[in-house]
């Protein structure tokens, strides 16, 4: 018997800035993302950490206090 389930997709606000090889969580209806790097060839981590709510995604991404 064949499935009838299909993966959703939707669209959500795009992050304050660009940045690659970040890391991400999601904890209830909250995804944190930190970190990353700004330009491919960066020595350092960007000091970044942003949440956006799921249940307000309209709202936007909330920049977080970053770790030291």
């Amino acid at each position: 018997m064949l499935s009838t389930k299909r993966t959703k997709f939707k669209s959500l606000p795009s992050l304050p800035r660009p940045c690659a090889n970040m890391c991400g969580a999601l904890v209830g209806n909250k995804i944190y993302v930190g970190g990353g790097l700004e330009i491919a060839d960066a020595t350092n981590a960007l000091k970044t950490f942003w949440v956006l709510d799921l249940e307000k995604p309209d709202a936007g991404w909330k920049e977080l206090k970053p770790w030291p």
